[in-house]
C-alpha cells in the first residue's frame, strides 16, 4: 500500500476531514488531497506531525510491519522513487530521514520534542555505539557509528596513517593547497608552479606540500614533455572526504545553537 493511501485510511478512520488533518499538520487541505491521490509526497520533516495526528506510527504509515527490515527498506526506497529526482532535495529527504530514524530510537524523547525545534544536535553514546547528528540549516551533519563486531581497535590500528592526515590536513600550507584545489573543477590539470604563485606557498615548502597532497590523495601525477623537456602534471582529484571530516570536526567543537541533549551509556573502555 502506497504512503497516500495509509494516510487516506488512517484519517478516515479518526474521521477526519482533509481540512482537520491539514490543521493539525500546518497545511491546506489541497495539500492533503494531493497527498492521498499520490501526486506529491509530504515533505520528510512533516511526517511525524501526520503520524502523531493520526495516532500510528511513521512506520505504519509506511505500511511496515514492526521487525521486518526488508519492509523498511522496501518502502523508503518507494518514498524515493516517488519523491523529487532533483539530487539536492533527494539528499535533504534522505538526510532528514536518517535524523529522525535515529532520534525515534530514543525512547526518552517525545516526537514532539523532535518538531518543535527547528535547530538541533544530538550525541548519543551507548556499549554498542555511538551517534552524533546536527539538524541545522547551515552545516547538516550526521554520523552514526556502529561498533564492528570485533571492536573498534583493529580499524584504528594503522594510527600512523590516521595521524598522518590529521598532521597533513593541519599544517596551515597544506591547508591553503586543498583549498585552491577545491575551488577548481574535478581533474583540474595544472603545474605545481602555478600552485605555489596562485597560494604564495613558498618553494621551499613545495616538496612538503606535494607530499601531503598526494598522500591524502587529491592529486595524481602524470610525466609530460613540454618542449622536449619532461615535466611533472598535476591532476586534481576530488576527495568529498576531506570537507566531510571538516565539518564533523566544526560541529563537533563549535555548533551549539538550538537543542543540545546528550546519553552517555557507555560502560566499557572504547578500546
Amino acid at each position: 500500500m502506497k504512503l497516500g493511501e495509509n494516510i487516506r485510511l488512517y484519517r478516515t478512520k479518526l474521521n477526519l476531514t482533509q481540512e482537520a488533518l491539514g490543521e493539525k499538520v500546518g497545511v491546506s487541505a489541497q495539500a492533503v488531497s494531493k497527498w492521498e491521490s499520490d501526486s506529491s509526497l509530504p515533505d520528510t520533516a512533516l511526517l511525524p506531525q501526520i503520524a502523531a495526528a493520526l495516532n500510528v506510527s511513521i512506520d505504519a504509515l509506511f505500511g511496515i510491519v514492526p521487525g521486518s527490515q526488508q519492509t523498511m527498506l522496501e518502502s523508503l526506497y518507494a518514498y524515493h522513487h516517488q519523491a523529487s529526482r532533483d539530487h539536492q532535495t533527494c539528499m535533504q529527504n534522505a538526510w532528514e530521514m536518517t535524523f529522525h530514524g535515529f532520534m525515534s530510537s530514543i525512547w526518552q524523547y517525545s516526537r514532539e520534542n523532535i518538531q518543535a525545534l527547528p535547530e538541533q544536535s544530538v550525541q548519543i553514546i551507548w556499549d554498542e555505539g555511538f551517534g552524533q547528528g546536527w539538524y541545522a540549516p547551515e552545516s547538516p551533519a550526521f554520523l552514526m557509528t556502529p561498533k564492528p563486531a570485533d571492536g573498534w581497535g583493529r580499524v584504528l590500528a594503522d594510527d600512523e596513517k590516521i595521524r598522518a592526515v590529521f598532521t597533513a590536513i593541519g599544517d596551515e600550507e597544506v591547508w591553503k593547497a586543498l583549498c585552491w584545489l577545491m575551488r577548481h573543477k574535478p581533474f583540474y590539470k595544472f603545474l605545481f608552479p602555478v600552485l605555489l604563485r596562485d597560494t604564495g606557498i613558498p618553494a621551499e615548502s613545495a616538496d612538503k606540500v606535494k607530499e601531503a597532497l598526494l598522500r591524502l590523495r587529491f592529486v595524481y601525477v602524470n610525466n609530460i614533455m613540454i618542449d622536449g623537456v619532461p615535466e611533472k602534471m598535476y591532476q586534481y582529484y576530488p576527495k568529498p572526504e576531506i570537507p566531510a571530516l571538516w565539518v564533523l570536526v566544526y560541529n563537533f567543537l563549535y555548533h551549539n545553537n538550538g537543542f543540545d541533549w546528550q546519553q552517555q551509556n557507555m560502560r566499557e573502555p572504547i578500546l
